[in-house]
């Protein structure tokens, strides 16, 4: 009875993760392709969209915390049978949004050629470009904080087969008009890199339009609510946004950099390997948004044996998955790298280092679910505070290494490997303390 439950469930992670995975592959292959349409332009254009949307890609992960909030507190509340309070927490999250949003266009318009000069030096022409792209994509931040709400209600509903088949649609629309209108086809002018942002924020107005009718019921009973819960989703928001800063910021940020130290070599053969890393992954995050959904539902249930189980199987389908892309990429890593670079030197050492980090990076995937089922259960603040701690010694530990002068690309990669290891081992405990995670399912 119990292998049948367990067969049923991890059928239903299964159904709400894996459409997601497949929406997050293609959008990372059409991004790609509309990136190597834009950067052919020019020298300084690819510089200018690489840096600009590298910024915004950041920027828009971490505010995006607060969706994920909405994530957790909406479905806990369908877990109550509450729908009075879901509806209340759609309305406070879209006028949270709005604000943030609004707020990010209004700082792009007032100092965006400012900051660009004085964070990242830009002048000249490379200045001109970058500056004429971050206008044209100021409404980025907006409309995404947008489509990260409205796939979440999709989420919390259990309807992810429908973000996949908009992707696709969105995709191609994407695809189709950022060659024409960079390039100047049909009745457009040549738009440059404005045509590129252009249409990517054309087509998220798109994507938009189709969330906003799938959901219209939703909307219209969230309309007539008032955005109560704008104060929870901040107090929950804060320690996530915190998390995020910590772990996609400050660790990730100082460990490139010490990379960046040991010499180019080195550094262009990790970027290399992390486009890898990035697909390889793409399991362990969907199934952790499957977390965030599963497991706040239980949890406003009462379920806690439920919890343990889906805790479980999400990391076991997310750990298959990991296993799955790496050997993928590993049996094709030579025309895999050879697409992102044609420097010998640079593809030799990537390929002998990429089985070495694909295997140390696999500690990632327990830290991701275990990190968000906790956050799930309202256990945010010893996510952030074990974080930072672990965080803390494995830098120190980089630095260390780094000013004794033993720094090699292994001991930088099992540092890494440590710190999530680490965090993974205790969050597994104090799930365990919990009694959320069963010794046998």
């Amino acid at each position: 009875m119990k292998k049948k439950s367990n067969l049923l469930l991890a059928k239903e992670l299964s159904s709400f993760s894996l459409p997601l995975l497949a929406s997050s592959l293609l959008q990372l292959l059409i991004g790609q392709l509309s990136f190597a349409i834009v950067s052919r332009l020019s020298s300084s254009t690819l510089s200018s969209v690489n840096t600009i949307d590298s910024l915004l890609f950041s920027v828009s992960g971490i505010l995006g915390v607060l969706s994920v909030t909405f994530n957790m507190l909406g479905s806990k509340a369908l877990g109550q049978k509450d729908k009075k309070s879901f509806y209340q927490y759609i309305s406070s999250i879209t006028v949270l949004n709005t604000i943030v949003g609004l707020g990010f266009i209004a700082l792009i318009v007032l100092f965006g050629n400012t900051f660009l000069h004085q964070i990242y030096g830009f002048t000249g022409e490379l200045q001109e470009i970058a500056s004429i792209y971050l206008l044209s994509m100021s409404p980025y931040i907006l409309l995404t904080l947008y489509s990260f709400t409205l796939t979440n209600i999709l989420k919390v509903e259990k309807k992810t087969m429908y973000i996949f088949t908009i992707s696709l649609a969105s995709s191609i629309l994407q695809l189709f008009i950022s060659y024409a209108f960079i390039n100047g086809l049909f009745l457009f002018p040549k738009m440059g890199v404005v045509g590129a942002g252009l249409s990517l924020n054309f087509s998220m107005l798109f994507t938009l339009f189709v969330y906003t009718f799938l959901v219209k019921d939703q909307i219209k009973l969230a309309i007539l609510e008032k955005p109560i819960y704008i104060k929870n989703l901040l107090k929950k928001g804060f320690p996530l946004l915190g998390q995020e800063i910590l772990e996609g910021v400050i660790f990730i940020i100082v460990f490139e950099a010490i990379i960046a130290r040991s010499g180019k070599l080195n550094l262009a053969s990790y970027a290399l390997i992390a486009q890898g890393l990035t697909i390889i992954k793409l399991p362990t995050f969907m199934f952790a948004n499957a977390v965030t959904v599963f497991v706040s539902e239980a949890y406003g249930e009462r379920k806690m044996k439920k919890i343990g189980k889906i805790t479980k199987l999400s990391f076991l389908l997310s750990l298959l998955g990991y296993c799955l892309f790496s050997f993928i990429i590993y049996f094709a890593k030579e025309p895999f790298l050879s697409f992102f670079s044609t420097d010998t030197a640079v593809l030799n050492l990537a390929t002998e280092k990429l089985p070495i980090l694909f295997l140390l990076s696999i500690s990632t995937v327990g830290y991701e679910i275990s990190k968000y089922s906790l956050q799930s259960t309202e256990r945010e603040k010893y996510v952030i505070t074990a974080t930072f701690f672990v965080n803390a010694f494995c830098i120190l530990g980089m630095m260390m290494i780094s000013l004794q002068k033993m720094l090699t690309l292994d001991s930088i990669f099992f540092l890494y490997f440590i710190n999530f290891f680490v965090l993974s081992v205790f969050f597994t405990k104090k799930l365990n303390r919990e009694n959320y995670v069963p010794k046998n399912i």
